[in-house]
């Protein structure tokens, strides 16, 4: 179970950055100005300002970023914490 939580949040990882460069390509299309691709990978989208099918994309993202966290979430929840030492000792 472990090894398919770390492919999903792997593959996750690939599908939130291809998502978020499709987003910044349609935000710079529409704004006409340039988006550090660094800042791309790091920031939220902008969804005010994106057309129709930037927006759609951007949902894409943070659908993605949910089921990263669930994956992130699933794998803290059946990891064995017992080889990290008491608090307190």
């Amino acid at each position: 179970m472990q090894t398919v939580i770390g492919i999903l949040l792997i593959t996750s990882v690939y599908i939130l950055i291809y998502y978020r460069l499709l987003v910044r390509h349609y935000y710079e299309k529409a704004a006409q100005k340039k988006e550090s691709t660094f800042g791309a990978v790091f920031s939220f989208p902008p969804y005010r300002i994106l057309p129709p099918e930037g927006r759609k994309y951007a949902k894409r993202y943070w659908i993605t970023l949910f089921i990263m966290i669930a994956c992130i979430s699933a794998a803290a929840s059946q990891m064995n914490f017992a080889y990290l030492p008491a608090a307190g000792q």
